[in-house]
């Protein structure tokens, strides 16, 4: 039996090298042997041993380095298998895929793809702060300075007026009077 184990560990270090074989070792402090079961589209290796207790015997071996990996990694095919709510992985049998579901994506908080929307970038970034988000004709969001220069010959109650029909209650309170008065 020990014998057995040290071939299974030695077979481990060979898989993942020495420096793989040592970074597992002291991150997870734990060697585990199984069955292999297949691989997800980004690179994610799962194993299986009936032997080791319920909840612990289906496994994933992450394709990213375990310091860099995170959970939401896992496709929700697996995920399912990983959790036991079905027994065949997505490899013996391939779930149904409606055709309006988009391809999985990991969580990107925390990295340079995170969506930021324009209040936290202005609220966050103090460079920023003098700035307020404004659509473009093309879609884009353009950021302008919030105070404009004093100008003599601004029409402010023009202005006002605008900002006034660009307000939805304000608006359609004044189609609703106009449709009264026709």
């Amino acid at each position: 039996v020990i014998m057995s184990y040290w071939k299974l560990v030695f077979d481990e270090f060979r898989r993942l090298g020495l420096r793989g074989g040592l970074r597992k070792w002291t991150v997870v402090s734990e060697f585990r042997f199984g069955t292999f079961k297949g691989v997800d589209q980004f690179g994610n290796q799962y194993y299986e041993n009936r032997k080791y207790p319920y909840g612990r015997d289906r496994w994933v071996d992450p394709a990213a380095t375990i310091e860099e990996w995170d959970p939401s990694y896992v496709p929700p095919e697996w995920h399912n298998w990983l959790h036991h709510m079905v027994d065949e992985t997505p490899v013996e049998r391939p779930p149904y895929i409606p055709p309006y579901r988009v391809p999985h994506q990991p969580n990107l908080t925390g990295t340079p793809d995170a969506y930021m929307g324009p209040k936290y970038l202005l609220t966050k970034h103090q460079k920023l702060v003098s700035l307020k988000p404004q659509h473009t004709e093309d879609g884009h969001i353009a950021y302008v300075p919030k105070v404009e220069m004093w100008n003599p010959e601004r029409d402010v109650a023009k202005e006002a007026q605008k900002v006034e029909e660009r307000d939805f209650h304000t608006y359609l309170k004044k189609h609703q009077n106009d449709k009264k008065d026709h």
